[in-house]
């Protein structure tokens, strides 16, 4: 399988004051089309740093980001938004979905912001689409407050599904969910790989890890592991 991500001696520094703070200290791996791969360690052990430059939110200090071959770090800021609106779904701990919208709406920004000829119509059965199959296409007229927690990041990796991405980014999915729809989630993010989503989970948690095919262990900002099932 061809990689969607190719990071090669990755290093992030932030500059506190007159302190150094080496965050990444020269990480290396590929991603595959396919995988499924957690990115796992402790508070401070630099993958929240790492998720934040593979989306594109951040540019490293030094090092490459391959994204199906374009070298991210030497894009300008409106091809890297280009870059994380179609080739990157996000799926947040925290849901960031806009509440005063229906989920459907929330849905349908992505293909609004892709700016590809489609009709509302067009935009609307993707979303209804993509929404049925996370199972919540009866929720479709529903605005988050009206939504569990479960359903809520449902309708997060429907609008993260919708444009087709290369890969699917969620940063600690389940973080915000009881044991029940943290399970759901999980169970909707293995039928995703299944049919063929690459998906890249960054997690604490060693349970949630272990539900990937692949494991990507940190500390101190260097990889210690790489393993598989």
């Amino acid at each position: 399988m061809p990689a969607v991500v190719k990071v090669n001696n990755l290093k992030k520094d932030y500059i506190l004051g007159n302190v150094v703070v080496a965050a990444l200290r020269g990480v290396s791996f590929e991603i595959k089309k396919n995988e499924s791969v957690a990115i796992v360690g402790p508070s401070g052990c630099g993958k929240s740093t790492l998720m934040h430059l593979l989306g594109c939110l951040d540019r490293p200090t030094s090092g490459t980001i391959l994204i199906e071959g374009a070298d991210v770090s030497t894009l300008n800021d409106n091809q890297l938004a280009q870059i994380r609106n179609r080739q990157i779904g996000f799926v947040f701990q925290s849901f960031n979905l806009l509440p005063r919208m229906t989920a459907l709406e929330n849905i349908e920004l992505p293909l609004i912001y892709n700016d590809i000829q489609e009709t509302a119509q067009q935009r609307k059965d993707k979303a209804l689409a993509t929404l049925d199959k996370v199972g919540l296409a009866d929720r479709a007229n529903h605005k988050p407050p009206e939504l569990s927690g479960g359903e809520r990041q449902r309708v997060a990796i429907a609008r993260a599904l919708v444009s087709n991405p290369s890969m699917i980014l969620a940063d600690e999915p389940t973080g915000n969910l009881d044991s029940k729809s943290g399970d759901e989630v999980m169970q909707i993010f293995e039928k995703l790989n299944q049919e063929g989503a690459t998906l890249v989970v960054v997690t604490h948690d060693h349970s949630i890890a272990a539900r990937c095919y692949r494991r990507i262990h940190m500390h101190d900002g260097e990889i210690t592991a790489d393993e598989k099932k």
